[in-house]
């Protein structure tokens, strides 16, 4: 019964999971070991696949339902778990720590829309996007924010602002801006709630003025970005003011904004190595290649940290500028 039950987990599981999920005991998954019917690696359980596949088919039908709605449960509780810690400079640990049960939060997902609970996938999408966004899986995610909308009649006031706060930053993230605009511009205009985002609503608009600055529209970043402020943006908010004066060309307020943000920037974090980048390009502008080199190599190693392939291109676009201006071929 055990065995049956646990080949509800598409990518192994922890002893915790297990006893969340299938009701496990030591004894019982010991037993299992010894079988060779389980395996153990790096504190987790799992099975060759054709196992897990053959005990699938022999699960009760009776218990089918259960048992995954017992995974979607354990899914929207780990994913909720580890959303705090993806805002802050924790956020690579917090990442490696899913990253194993990305199998399992995908399987949570599937069950979640079939049996018509979007809100969930909401939940968990909310949670912990950061973590989906740096592991490449944003066609995939992007295909569950879809589904959740499209069922939003079903989605309770949390989990369709959820939804919208994953689904805007997947979208921005992945090269579809008009769609991040649509529902983060969505999401600003929800009534305050209690969001897994800090500050959500700021973050929102702050979010709005660096998509206004990429497409070029400087009217509209400078609204966003006193909108955010006025929202309470703080750091944020300073740091969409440093990058809109760099690229209107005024390098004294992108410094003193820059490092009004770096001040209160928690290092290690994204929006702190986005912050060195503004000021190495400032630094870089400004004719102080030293200094400039010293925050592109800084933030270079806190995006490469975070998993973050496009700042690790900007900073290394930077240094190439730098060292093509040396002469350095």
């Amino acid at each position: 019964q055990l065995l049956r039950r646990l080949s509800v987990f598409a990518g192994g599981c922890t002893l915790e999971a297990a006893e969340d999920v299938c009701a496990a005991d030591v004894d019982t998954l010991q037993s299992l070991l010894e079988k060779s019917l389980l395996r153990m690696s790096d504190e987790r359980y799992s099975m060759l696949e054709t196992i897990r596949e053959y005990a699938a088919e022999q699960l009760d039908p009776s218990e089918v339902d259960a048992v995954r709605r017992r995974l979607r449960a354990h899914v929207v509780a780990l994913a909720e778990a580890n959303a705090g810690a993806l805002h802050t400079a924790f956020e690579s640990s917090a990442s490696g720590r899913l990253a194993p049960d990305y199998a399992n939060i995908r399987a949570a997902v599937s069950y979640s829309l079939a049996a018509g609970e979007p809100d969930e996938v909401g939940r968990i999408v909310g949670a912990i996007y950061p973590f989906l966004i740096s592991h490449g899986h944003l066609a995939e995610v992007r295909e569950w924010v879809e589904a959740t909308l499209a069922d939003r009649d079903r989605l309770s006031e949390k989990g369709l602002a959820e939804a919208l706060v994953g689904g805007g930053e997947v979208a921005r993230f992945g090269g579809d801006l008009s769609r991040a605009i649509e529902l983060k511009e969505e999401l600003a205009a929800l009534a305050e709630g209690e969001l897994q985002r800090p500050n959500w609503k700021a973050a929102t608009l702050a979010d709005l003025c660096e998509i206004a600055l990429d497409q070029g529209d400087l009217t509209g970043a400078r609204q966003y970005a006193e909108q955010s402020a006025a929202a309470g943006g703080g750091p944020r908010a300073a740091l969409c003011f440093a990058e809109l004066a760099l690229r209107e060309g005024n390098l004294r307020s992108a410094e003193s904004n820059g490092l009004a943000a770096l001040a209160e920037l928690e290092e290690g974090a994204f929006n702190h190595a986005c912050c060195l980048e503004i000021l190495a390009e400032t630094a870089r502008r400004a004719g102080n290649e030293a200094r400039a080199r010293e925050r592109f190599s800084e933030s270079l190693r806190s995006f490469a940290d975070l998993g973050d392939a496009g700042g690790v291109a900007d900073c290394l676009d930077g240094l190439s500028r730098l060292a093509a201006a040396a002469g350095d071929d």
